[in-house]
């Protein structure tokens, strides 16, 4: 399934849910989205709730990620091996390498050519603390100019395509390497994956899965390129960028199942510029479908802390993870059935 329907919303709203298909909707967050989403739902997979028996799971963003390690069948082992693999505040945790935050990591300017540049050239393969200022200022932009969804999405990505002629073709190559090492298998599972992004051209709202002839890899980093932060990624031939640009969640992708279950990594607009915001369509799927809604508690977005994109959000990201997974099961498995 390819679409560039920006009201996909009210397309799928429209249509009567399969009975008794079930859904996750995993939103995005960054590196501490990631460590944070992947620990809470291998908490509660832990404590019997089978989430991995969805007809369908959403990924956007952080949340195209742990998608596509809970389809993969291990979500618990890929956690340990791609994630601080020990809880946050012991030595392991101290001493363990946060391999969630490389894909994430924005490159460094190259170095100068010039004889008076003392800097190594290895130094422009280094990564930087990634800078989310632009894409705060362009996303407070949208709010105050409302020129229509689809419109606004494409100025953002105005913002998207400087990245890649600051940085070079290069840096392109880099962060498909990096994602590909995050995936625990290149291609595509063969349960149902929707992974949502934006077209960086005209704003229109994308949704890849193994249908789509995309490869796994790049629809994920597609779904993670954030607008002036990190460079688009072509998929068909065209710039894409972060899916989390039309909403953090894309819930309304999963409405043609009966029961959806939506990890939040935090609170949406009511009224989103951009697309449809989760309170708008948890509304409205919520007249004929079993929706549930959780989202990040003030815990866990202490942990997420002032920037999600730093590694050193990952650890305290997973142990908040852990501890809220814990306290929702019941409710999760109860509604889940």
């Amino acid at each position: 399934m390819t679409t560039n329907d920006s009201d996909l919303a009210a397309t799928l709203l429209r249509a009567d849910p399969t009975a008794g298909r079930r859904g996750i909707v995993l939103g995005g967050g960054g590196v501490a989205g990631i460590a944070w989403e992947a620990s809470l739902l291998t908490t509660m997979m832990g404590s019997g709730v089978d989430l991995s028996s969805a007809d369908v799971v959403v990924g956007t963003s952080a949340g195209s990620v742990v998608g596509a390690a809970l389809r993969s069948g291990d979500l618990e082992g890929w956690l340990r091996s791609r994630l601080t693999p020990a809880r946050a505040g012991s030595p392991a945790a101290a001493a363990a390498p946060a391999p969630s935050a490389a894909p994430f990591a924005a490159p460094a300017p190259a170095a100068s050519d010039s004889p008076e540049s003392s800097a190594p050239r290895a130094a422009a393969t280094e990564p930087t603390v990634p800078d989310i200022a632009p894409f705060v200022e362009a996303m407070a932009a949208a709010s105050a100019n409302r020129v229509g969804e689809q419109e606004s999405r494409a100025r953002l990505g105005e913002l998207a395509r400087t990245v890649p002629s600051r940085t070079g073709d290069g840096a392109k190559d880099a962060a498909l390497e990096r994602f590909a090492a995050l995936l625990s298998s290149p291609d595509w599972p063969a349960t149902e994956l929707r992974i949502t992004a934006v077209d960086a051209l005209d704003g229109a709202f994308r949704v890849f899965n193994r249908s789509s002839h995309a490869e796994l890899v790049r629809a994920v980093a597609a779904s993670c390129a954030v607008p002036g932060v990190f460079p688009t990624v072509d998929v068909h031939g065209r710039p894409h960028m972060d899916g989390g640009v039309r909403s953090s969640t894309n819930a309304d992708v999963a409405s043609d199942c009966e029961r959806i279950l939506v990890i939040s990594c935090g609170p949406e607009w009511a009224d989103s510029p951009l697309g449809p915001s989760l309170p708008v369509v948890a509304e409205a799927l919520g007249a004929s479908r079993n929706v549930l809604v959780i989202e990040a508690d003030a815990d866990s977005l202490r942990a997420f802390g002032p920037n999600s994109l730093l590694a050193s959000s990952t650890a305290p990201s997973v142990e908040a993870g852990m501890r809220q997974g814990a306290t929702v099961a019941r409710r999760v498995r109860d509604f889940w059935g």
